[in-house]
């Protein structure tokens, strides 16, 4: 499994995270904590599904979204991919 690179397009246009399997992302006490009023303290996670890697919604209030479209399981992750998490959005390599 090669490591997760979401690059950032808005607010940090290319501000990089690194992220494994097991990463949260929130408003709070996760491992990528957005500066955000639309994400939910914990908002989503990063998961190892099959090899691959995917994003999963914790529950959160606005949802998690993948190329605009919203998730409601554990999502795989393919290069160039979009993700939203409130207003803000990343776009996925390797």
């Amino acid at each position: 499994m090669s490591d997760l690179i979401f690059v950032e397009q808005k607010p940090m246009e290319g501000r990089e995270q690194t992220l494994d399997a097991g990463a949260t992302l929130g408003r709070e006490g996760c491992d990528v904590n957005l500066m955000d009023p639309e994400v939910s303290r914990r908002h989503a996670a990063i998961r190892s599904e099959g090899g691959s890697l995917a994003i999963e919604d914790l529950g959160s209030t606005n949802g998690t979204f993948l190329n605009e479209r919203q998730v409601d399981g554990p999502e795989r992750l393919r290069p160039s991919d979009a993700i939203r998490i409130g207003d803000t959005e990343y776009r996925y390599q390797e």
